[in-house]
């Protein structure tokens, strides 16, 4: 099987956990304001350089995409050993000196009309990045921990290229424009570009001294210096790719500076195609390149907002779809004319009658490719920053510039054998052009075939839980409970085949969910299973069951496992099996109980007495998961996760009572108890049964005559002659004895028999089935025991001799001396309700052995 990326193991980091404080906030700021301005001179500088060797008469362009690249080849495993043997934060400020000290050297050789001199400050620029890149980079985890990794990375890359934008909109704006003012010569030029580049340089003076608002920083490594080191690219390399997920990682990242890379060159190329390297290239060039840093900083802050809570894979194979759709797009569009262009920046007259929709549907579709790469980018970006080792971060980030470098020479060689190629076979520059956008295209597939591949649960839980989301209406109390970091065991009521869904909706962590290895034969449910990493165990091997799902505890996931064993088909939850036990005691990780409110009722469910085939009451649907406090292996136990559920399920009740209103309503604690027992498979929704008024018990009924049958539409007839002719029948006493005295001459059904007394004597037509009141409560309810789901479903009782009833989700039941006391929002006494001689079993069947 293909090995995958997973964002739920947590790698050992003492960085991790880190919570940041206001120095290091205001650090990370300050290398947020340094990276922007850093890249704004480098854009700038580098971008007047290029329209200059075009007015001289040099196309500079693809000598720029490798000197670029060339540093980060060179340099990357002295840059990776500087990083990581020295504070980042020394790095940062020399890395501003330098910048300020290559600058200084640019204008000089201008001034001096050198361009080669001043394309070797070019090359030294780039430079300059190899080593301030992995700096920034390595910087966020080291300020603001694992946290706000996917926040900060999405931020940085969103700021660098809003910087990268004005950059080169500023650069070819400014010197087409003073070039056009000085008289458009040679000798002009050399001018056109000396003004900016002075004015740079002065600006790269503060930078200098925004490092020291950084915050101390440790070296992580104490490596010493070694000339091997000058040439220890591959040994980086292997380091990096000796761990599987991160090569692969590695590959992605390196893809989409490849692309960047080309996309850079060849909106350069077109615009010089379009205006034969003469007036208006400069600005055009930048025009296109603006559309593509619009899109790429627009695709990182995206990025950014949808990485808030933590970092999401899946948007990688969703975004390379996008970049396939878009690189195709611009092999068949029209990219415009040079005139059009020209009309559109105000380099020349609009002319009447000309429309400019070619030039805007170009310009449309390279923002959305460049939008897309970045959403590529960006989760990648910061899930291997959250993987590199402490102590191998720069080192690793180095190795990570050295492919994405390669991948930038390969974009240029891709440009120039594909420009070969068409110039032998005599074809067009444009041509040519969209030739290269062609290959790049087919890149684009093989990229997205992969990271599906790779990333198919990722993109599947991007895809679906947003669905979940829209249809369900998922209210989360106590997700704070779930541990942002390590190992932990979830333990859920199971109410629906949806609730794996709705857990990892309703979860900020990915969830790794245990299922038996009788299933995974199946057909398409055993591919699914290992998509999603499922946590396999046997049925007839406890030991191995056990010592699986403690392997995934200790790993550092989260792991659910739906202790019942089984689907509830009567809405009470079943016994909690013991196995769970000796998982957590084995792994010595902490247990959340979890409670889903709600859940009875959807189409999932086996209310109306079936699976799936029935229609939704309602859209959205809502619902209510509440997550109780983490509780210690050695505390978990059967009767302790059992009592922690239904206190969860007391307190999810109570947050749907209070977001629907009916804690407002007179008698609110009958209006809750309604509620309550529309979630039961005793009474159903949308039926008719007979409360007969002539019962004394039945004044105190309201919950079920009153709010259930107003809450779930249900006809409530109060006449004796209802007792023989309707099938469901609610009451005491009298009920019962009306019934006995009627025989045969009452219709078959079942009776919910409220008294306090144990009667007997029912005609055996009419299933008896005891209830328990009290104080106007219904506490618990006895129902006909529910048809099998499936033929090999395991039988479910709700009925046991001795016992008045299952108790209903949404009260807590604690023991005390001599009884049980339940709690909940139904029951408006804050000391609840307290039974004595009350006891609860495993099925959670309510048995009184004194009459109260």
């Amino acid at each position: 099987m293909t090995e995958t990326l997973h964002t739920g193991k947590e790698c050992a980091d003492p960085i991790a956990d880190f919570k940041p404080g206001p120095r290091e906030w205001a650090g990370f700021w300050s290398v947020m304001i340094q990276q922007t301005q850093n890249a704004f001179n480098d854009k700038m500088a580098q971008f007047l350089l290029v329209p200059l060797g075009a007015a001289v008469g040099i196309a500079v362009e693809s000598y720029a995409g490798i000197l670029i690249a060339l540093p980060f080849v060179l340099f990357a495993p002295l840059a990776g050993w500087i990083n990581d043997r020295f504070s980042k934060r020394t790095v940062v400020i020399g890395s501003a000196i330098f910048q300020l000290v290559v600058l200084l050297w640019i204008t000089v050789e201008v001034m001096n009309h050198r361009l080669v001199g001043a394309m070797s400050g070019f090359f030294l620029l780039a430079v300059q990045s190899a080593f301030f890149s992995p700096a920034k980079i390595g910087l966020n985890k080291e300020l603001l921990g694992t946290k706000h990794l996917g926040m900060a990375s999405g931020l940085q890359q969103a700021m660098a290229m809003l910087a990268i934008l004005a950059g080169q909109i500023a650069a070819g704006a400014i010197f087409d424009s003073r070039w056009k003012s000085l008289g458009g010569s040679t000798e002009m030029a050399w001018q056109a570009a000396l003004v900016p580049l002075i004015i740079l340089t002065i600006a790269a003076v503060p930078a200098v001294f925004m490092g020291w608002i950084l915050p101390p920083l440790q070296a992580q490594s104490r490596e010493p210096f070694r000339l091997s080191l000058l040439v220890g690219h591959f040994q980086d390399l292997r380091t990096l790719w000796s761990d599987l997920p991160l090569r692969h990682g590695s590959f992605g990242v390196a893809f989409f500076w490849g692309f960047a890379a080309f996309i850079n060159l060849w909106s350069l190329k077109l615009a010089r195609e379009l205006t034969q390297g003469g007036e208006g290239f400069g600005s055009i060039s930048s025009l296109f390149m603006a559309a593509a840093s619009i899109g790429m900083a627009a695709g990182f802050g995206a990025a950014s907002v949808l990485q808030r809570r933590r970092i999401q894979l899946g948007w990688v194979p969703i975004s390379s779809i996008m970049m396939f759709v878009c690189a195709l797009l611009l092999c068949a569009i029209p990219y415009g004319t040079a005139e059009g262009y020209k009309i559109l920046i105000g380099l020349a007259e609009p002319v009447a009658g000309r429309s400019s929709m070619q030039e805007y549907m170009f310009l449309g579709t390279l923002l959305c490719l460049a939008f897309s790469s970045a959403l590529f980018l960006a989760p990648l970006n910061a899930w291997m920053q959250d993987r590199y080792p402490a102590d191998k971060r720069g080192e690793m980030q180095s190795a990570v510039n050295l492919q994405d470098c390669l991948a930038g020479i390969f974009a240029v060689l891709v440009i120039a054998v594909v420009s070969l190629i068409c110039e032998k076979l005599h074809l067009s520059g444009l041509v040519a052009v969209r030739w290269q956008v062609l290959v790049v295209s087919l890149l684009c597939l093989l990229a997205t075939i992969h990271a599906l591949r790779m990333l198919m649960a990722e993109f599947l839980r991007v895809i679906v839980l947003p669905v979940i989301r829209l249809i369900y209406k998922i209210r989360v109390v106590g997700r704070e409970h779930v541990p942002d970091k390590g190992g932990v065991l979830l333990l859920p009521n199971h109410v629906t085949w949806a609730d794996s869904f709705f857990l990892s909706a309703a979860c900020h962590r990915p969830i790794r969910f245990v299922m038996y290895d009788g299933f995974m034969t199946a057909k398409g449910v055993g591919w699914f299973a290992r998509m999603f990493d499922t946590v396999p165990i046997s049925s007839t091997k406890a030991k191995d069951a056990i010592r699986v799902v403690a392997e995934a505890l200790n790993e550092g996931y989260v792991v659910c496992l739906f202790a019942e064993g089984e689907l509830t088909r009567t809405g009470c939850l079943q016994e909690i099996k013991r196995g769970f036990e000796l998982m957590v005691r084995k792994a010595g990780t902490p247990v959340v109980p979890v409670w889903m409110d709600g859940a009875w009722g959807s189409i999932f469910s086996f209310e109306r007495g079936q699976f799936f085939k029935k229609m939704p009451y309602r859209f959205p649907y809502p619902m209510t998961l509440v997550f109780e406090p983490a509780m210690l292996a050695s505390e978990a136990n059967a009767e302790s996760v059992r009592t922690a559920m239904l206190h969860a399920s007391a307190e999810a009740l109570r947050v749907r009572a209070e977001a629907t209103g009916l804690l407002k309503k007179a008698q609110p604690g009958q209006w809750v108890n309604g509620l309550q027992l529309g979630q039961v498979n005793a009474l159903q929704r949308g039926q008719e049964y007979a409360v007969w008024s002539g019962d004394a018990l039945s004044a105190k009924l309201g919950a079920i005559s009153t709010a259930f049958a107003s809450l779930f539409s249900c006809k409530v007839l109060c006449d004796e002659k209802d007792l023989l002719s309707t099938a469901v029948r609610v009451g005491g006493c009298a009920t019962h004895a009306h019934l006995c005295a009627a025989r045969g001459n009452a219709v078959p059904g079942v009776f919910y028999d409220f008294s306090d007394e144990f009667l007997e004597g029912l005609p055996s037509h009419i299933l008896h089935c005891r209830c328990l009141l009290r104080d106007g409560v219904v506490l618990a309810m006895s129902m006909p025991d529910p048809p099998r789901g499936a033929a090999t479903s395991p039988e479910q009782w709700g009925i046991r001799e001795g016992a008045v009833g299952r108790l209903i989700p949404g009260f807590a039941a604690t023991r005390e001396d001599g009884g049980l006391r339940f709690t909940g929002p139904a029951i408006s006494d804050d000391g609840g309700i307290f039974l004595l001689g009350s006891s609860m079993d495993e099925l959670g069947f309510v048995k009184i052995e004194a009459k109260q």
